[in-house]
């Protein structure tokens, strides 16, 4: 009986042994593979070794690793969960990367909640600076100059100047210019196509012009040969294509404008963006 008891404990001391010396392998392989940023690979000893054991270290990781291969829903909850689950020290990167997330997938709204939690937690004044510094460019990337004014107004000068804000905020009023008026547009759509041609649009202004000159005339014929009900048909489409037009018009100035403001925003970054260091130094010692 002691013998067996004996025997039984020698072979539980030795699949913990294996056991161990598997886990240490999956994340040997795994680390090689994430430090070669050969993702994939990587995710697949992570996911492994997370199958048997808990480490929010790992788990970061294997979030990393689905966020760097832009499977962004699943990274998302993986970092959610680690805020959840995981130590103060996970908080900072994961709501970092949680506000890129949500910016890749278009929702602005929830970057902005994200980046506020981190701005609540983040205590290095470096850092408070970046995440200053990503709102700024967030609310000018949606046109929104009159918040970034007051995020760059309730700054201290010398952040001001180390993030470019002086020299940013005397340039943020070409983000509001129009290329062109799309009251003025309207009003030359009065004749069809015009609004295109003050857009420069000049194909679509032939089109327009010569499609609803083209009704007009059809159902002027069709009244002048007493063919009412063709007429009225005639006119009721000659309507919707020439309110077509107007609104064609109005919206060809708006892109045109958006185009614009679009390129105003890449010179603007260009010469007054400052680029963003986020110096996460975690237990295993990964720089972003």
């Amino acid at each position: 009986m002691r013998k067996l008891i004996f025997l039984l404990i020698i072979n539980l001391f030795y699949l913990n042994v294996c056991a161990g010396e598997f886990d240490e392998k999956l994340l040997s392989k795994g680390e090689l593979f994430f430090q070669d940023q050969k993702y994939y690979k990587a995710e697949v000893f992570f996911d492994a070794f997370l199958l048997e054991n808990s480490s929010c270290e790992i788990a970061f990781k294997s979030a990393l690793c689905r966020y760097y291969t832009k499977r962004y829903n699943d990274s998302l909850n993986m970092f959610s969960e680690i805020i959840e689950n995981c130590e103060k020290e996970y908080l900072i990167p994961s709501y970092f990367f949680l506000s890129e997330i949500y910016l890749e997938i278009n929702e602005p709204g929830l970057y902005l909640t994200s980046i506020s939690n981190l701005e609540k937690i983040a205590q290095n004044q470096n850092l408070k600076k970046q995440i200053l510094n990503n709102k700024v460019w967030f609310y000018l990337r949606f046109l929104k100059t009159e918040k970034a004014l007051e995020e760059i107004k309730s700054t201290d000068e010398k952040t001001k100047s180390e993030l470019n804000f002086s020299e940013l905020e005397k340039n943020i009023y070409l983000l509001n210019k129009e290329k062109k008026s799309p009251l003025m547009s309207g009003v030359y759509s009065i004749i069809p196509g015009g609004g295109y041609l003050y857009c420069k649009r000049y194909k679509d202004a032939f089109f327009s012009f010569f499609i609803n000159s083209l009704i007009a005339a059809s159902a002027y014929e069709a009244f002048d040969n007493d063919m009412n009900v063709c007429g009225v048909l005639l006119s009721a489409l000659g309507i919707g294509f020439y309110s077509g037009n107007i609104y064609g018009g109005i919206r060809a100035a708006n892109v045109e404008n958006n185009i614009y403001r679009s390129k105003v925003l890449d010179e603007l970054e260009k010469k007054f963006k400052v680029k963003n260091s986020f110096n996460f130094k975690l237990e295993f010692k990964i720089d972003f």
